[in-house]
């Protein structure tokens, strides 16, 4: 998790535009890196993340019973959202596509 700096400037890019590429992320994302806490490195289906940080997440998409990959094409369309768990975030683009890769 590394901090963002100046994340109101940031913020307000991304209500304006929801482009990452265009609110420059990465002339933001160059603050104070946060280590992962012990407890947080496991599998989940749910993750802790801290306002004004960039996250990257390492996932693994397996059947729970067995830990078999799954029987069908996961990279086809249409695809996943990801989305945040606080109501009111999902009015702030806190409910995006997830585009999955072989």
């Amino acid at each position: 998790m590394q901090q963002l700096v100046d994340p109101d400037t940031f913020t307000s890019c991304m209500k304006q535009h929801n482009d990452t590429v265009i609110c420059n992320l990465d002339q933001h994302a160059v603050g104070a890196l946060l280590p992962v806490p012990e407890e947080e490195k496991t599998w989940k289906n749910v993750v802790k993340l801290p306002p004004a940080y960039v996250t990257s997440v390492v996932v693994a998409f397996r059947l729970v019973h067995n830990n078999m990959p799954y029987p069908f094409d996961a990279t086809a369309a249409p695809g996943y959202v990801y989305h945040c768990h606080i109501l009111d975030h999902e009015d702030n683009a806190m409910i995006r596509p997830l585009k999955m890769l072989p």
